[in-house]
């Protein structure tokens, strides 16, 4: 799994954009960010419950018209129901939502992103 660091700033901007409700329930993402010119939707977080979220997980996204993959790009449903048959593996790679009133397909593996200012401070502790 891949992981990047992000500024503050990004970091806080995807929080707004956490969509991995609005996948299952309507193949919808809140939206994207972008990081290094690569759009990204955001499909989770993690953190301790106390207070700001310790790194968000996501997908690279490609418009649907562009998609040039070997998975046949599903929506959400469709996508379970091959899971759930075994024709498909788990995971959003190669899953159709709609973002920003276009249609995109998430792809290849999940990227886990952490937060500058923390990895900052990890390094102090650690050096």
């Amino acid at each position: 799994m891949s992981r990047i660091t992000v500024s503050a700033l990004k970091f806080k901007e995807m929080d707004e954009l956490i969509s991995c409700t609005t996948i299952a329930e309507r193949s919808y993402a809140k939206g994207w960010v972008e990081i290094n010119n690569t759009p990204y939707v955001i499909i989770g977080s993690m953190g301790s419950g106390t207070g700001p979220n310790d790194n968000y997980w996501g997908h690279k996204i490609v418009y649907l018209k562009f998609y040039t993959g070997n998975k046949k790009p599903l929506r959400y449903n469709e996508h379970r129901i091959e899971v759930d048959q075994n024709k498909r593996e788990r995971g959003y790679d190669g899953m159709i939502v709609d973002c920003n009133g276009i249609e995109c397909v998430m792809v290849g593996e999940q990227v886990t992103f952490t937060c500058e200012a923390e990895q900052k401070q990890l390094n102090l502790f650690t050096t």
